[in-house]
């Protein structure tokens, strides 16, 4: 088995660079044979779901969601996630103008035929 704090370390890595808020507990066995911290042996025993159960992974939990899931954020011994802000483009009004608009067309040149 692995040591805790390279398993935090690989979560937090990847949680970063990918700019996640959390993973799963699925993405995080895959991450983790992955990156050789785990095994497959140790994924088939099920180790972190283990180390979950027993709160050795910090901020680590249960979400009320069906089916219930472990979802993994960042720990809080690591540097925070950039924040990414998304800005509305401000849309500036052109103000009205008074009197006639170029897109009016004069109805005195048009010629009008009715059928009855």
């Amino acid at each position: 088995m692995a040591n805790i704090d390279d398993i935090i370390l690989t979560i937090d890595e990847d949680l970063i660079s990918r700019n996640k808020r959390y993973v799963t507990l699925s993405e995080a066995n895959r991450l983790l044979i992955e990156k050789n911290v785990f095994t497959k042996i140790d994924s088939k025993n099920k180790t972190l779901r283990l180390l979950l159960e027993t709160n050795q992974i910090p901020n680590a939990f249960l979400a009320n969601t069906l089916p219930k899931e472990w979802r993994i954020p960042l720990s809080n011994s690591r540097p925070k996630r950039k924040k990414v802000v998304k800005r509305k483009q401000q849309i500036q009004k052109e103000p009205p103008i008074i009197g006639k608009s170029p897109d009016i067309i004069d109805d005195s040149s048009l010629h009008y035929s009715c059928r009855r």
